[in-house]
């Protein structure tokens, strides 16, 4: 009875796992979940920002290059910042930003990538050339169709406005020529 019952759940068990993997498969192309995981090399902790810079664990503040003045709120620096910044020897700050991938045809469930920061903060105010966006009463840009501070949720950064950050990322490697949309 027990070599039954042995067998009958070893039944069980497969066809159940082949299912649960055949599922994601139909579904998203990958048989299981993947995550996609990028870390910092020596993070430095930041513990807040103000108009002029980042303020770290042992009260310096760095300045984001390219942005002498911070905006007061912003999801995408809180988001950035949250895990620590890698400071540069060029002086840029990198940070993590987690996605959000809520396509169910998504095999990556848990998505940290490394951003620079400065990029970060510029895409928003190249994404205020828009026609939707304006300037606020700090007279700071906000961006476009998404939302005013940008697509950022308790899950992470929504991933279509990721992927049109990492399309700004390639245009300012190619030295800013042609549309950074393509």
């Amino acid at each position: 009875m027990a070599k039954g019952l042995l067998k009958w759940s070893a039944i069980l068990g497969g066809t159940l796992t082949l299912l649960y993997c055949g599922c994601n498969v139909m579904l998203t192309g990958s048989p299981i979940p993947l995550s996609h995981i990028e870390t910092l090399h020596s993070p430095v902790r930041v513990t807040t920002w103000v108009e002029s810079g980042l303020v770290l664990a042992d009260g310096r503040v760095i300045a984001v290059p390219g942005h002498p003045k911070l905006p007061n709120e912003s999801k995408a620096l809180s988001e950035a910042m949250s895990r620590g910044v890698e400071v540069g020897k060029d002086g840029s700050l990198t940070g993590l930003v987690r996605f959000f991938h809520g396509c169910g045809n998504d095999p990556v469930r848990f998505d940290l990538r490394r951003i620079n920061i400065g990029h970060l903060l510029s895409f928003f105010e190249m994404r205020a050339l828009d026609e939707h966006a304006s300037l606020n009463k700090e007279g700071f840009y906000e961006p476009g169709p998404f939302t005013k501070t940008g697509a950022f949720g308790d899950s992470g950064w929504y991933s279509a406005e990721g992927g049109m950050f990492f399309h700004y990322e390639r245009w300012v490697a190619k030295g800013r020529k042609g549309n950074w949309w393509d």
